[in-house]
C-alpha cells in the first residue's frame, strides 16, 4: 500500500508506505511509514523506523517535512496522533506540536502562506473516517505543547484543508468542495450531482506554481552502518521539577520493537492488559556535562545501528 505522495525540493518523491512488514499493535491491520524514492520510482527507502501509522507528510518552507505520527510507547494506544517533522533524507526527528495533548487525530497539515503557522484537521478521538475533523490553526511560536496556540475555524467537520491564506482555506465534504474563511464561513464551488452521489471529493487544491520549498543539504551516510544521536541537554525536558544538575549520571536507551504481525486487537499474546510492544534494551550512555558555547550543560551522545530489522 502507498499512499499520500509529495514532491521533496530534490525532486524526491516522499510517501506513507507499508512495506515495513509491521502491524499495528493494537490492531490487525498494517503499518504504513514514510518512504521516499527518486522521480522515477528507483532507489525505495525507508526514513522512518515508527512502530505505529504514520500519515500526510507535506513540505515546510524551511525544508522539513511534516506528518502526523501516532505513538503511544508506554501510554494509551488511542489518543496521540500528533504533528511531527522529519528532514527528507530521513534525519532529526523532531515532535512539532500536541505530543503531550490526548485527544485528536492531528492530519492533513500544511503550512499557510506568508506566515509561520499551519492549519491541519483536528479529528476527534481516535479520528473519524477519511479524516474529517475540525479545521484549525496552529501557531508553532509557543512550543509543541500550547493548546493556548490554536485556533479552531470550522464548528463542523471537514478535511484535506488547503491554505489560500491565513483567511482562506479550501476544504471538502461528503458534499463537495468549499471555500471556508477566518471566522468559520463556507461557500459552496463545486456540488457533485445525484447520480454522483456515490463519489467523495478530496484533496482540493489550486493547480498553480508554487515557490519551491528550500533544498536542505542531506546527512544520510547509506555507507555507515550507525546512525548518530545528540541530547544537548539532559535537563531541559518535560517533568525534570526536582532534579538538579549533576544527579544524572547516564541515560538508558530502549528501543520500541515493531509488532510484525497481530491477531487481535489487545496486548496478547506478548503480555495480558500490559504493554502492546517489547521493548530491547540498547545500552546505557553517560551524561557529559563539558561546557557547549561557554554554556555549561550536560550532553549525551551516542550511535546505534540504522533501522537494525530493516526488511531486505
Amino acid at each position: 500500500m502507498l499512499i499520500e505522495p509529495i514532491y521533496a525540493p530534490d525532486g524526491a518523491i516522499i510517501f506513507c508506505l507499508s512495506r515495513c512488514h509491521r502491524f499495528v499493535p493494537c490492531w490487525k491491520t498494517q503499518v504504513a511509514t514514510l518512504y521516499r524514492c527518486n522521480a522515477d520510482g528507483t532507489g525505495i527507502r525507508m526514513l522512518s523506523n515508527n512502530a505505529e501509522q504514520e500519515n500526510t507528510p507535506w513540505m515546510l518552507p524551511d525544508g522539513r517535512v511534516l506528518y502526523m505520527r501516532w505513538e503511544y510507547v508506554d501510554r494509551n494506544q488511542l489518543l496521540y496522533h500528533h504533528l511531527w517533522t522529519i528532514n527528507p533524507d530521513g534525519t532529526s526527528v523532531m515532535v512539532y506540536f500536541g505530543n503531550q495533548y490526548p485527544g485528536y487525530v492531528m492530519i492533513d497539515a500544511k503550512p499557510i502562506p506568508n506566515t509561520n503557522k499551519i492549519v491541519a484537521s483536528f479529528s476527534p478521538g481516535h479520528g473519524i473516517p477519511e479524516h474529517m475533523g475540525f479545521v484549525t490553526i496552529v501557531d508553532p511560536n509557543g512550543g509543541p505543547d500550547d493548546m493556548q496556540m490554536t485556533r479552531r475555524i470550522s464548528s463542523k467537520s471537514y478535511r484535506d484543508p488547503y491554505p489560500l491564506s491565513e483567511d482562506l482555506f479550501l476544504v471538502a465534504n461528503t458534499k463537495g468542495i468549499h471555500f471556508l474563511n477566518g471566522q468559520g464561513e463556507t461557500e459552496s464551488i463545486f456540488e457533485p450531482k445525484q447520480t454522483d452521489a456515490r463519489w467523495q471529493c478530496h484533496e482540493p487544491r489550486p493547480l498553480r506554481a508554487r515557490v519551491r520549498e528550500a533544498n536542505t543539504a542531506s546527512h544520510y551516510e547509506p555507507a555507515s552502518a550507525t546512525g548518530r544521536l545528540f541530547l544537548a541537554d539532559v535537563y531541559q525536558g518535560r517533568n525534570m521539577e526536582g532534579i538538579q544538575r549533576g544527579e544524572i549520571e547516564k541515560l538508558l536507551i530502549l528501543e520500541q520493537l515493531p509488532k510484525p504481525a497481530n491477531f487481535s486487537g489487545g496486548s496478547e499474546p506478548l503480555t495480558i492488559g500490559g504493554t502492546f510492544t517489547l521493548h530491547r534494551v540498547l545500552g546505557t550512555v553517560p551524561a557529559d556535562d563539558a561546557p557547549i558555547d561557554s554554556y555549561a550543560t550536560d550532553q549525551a551522545y551516542w550511535e546505534t545501528s540504522q533501522f537494525s530489522r530493516l526488511p531486505k
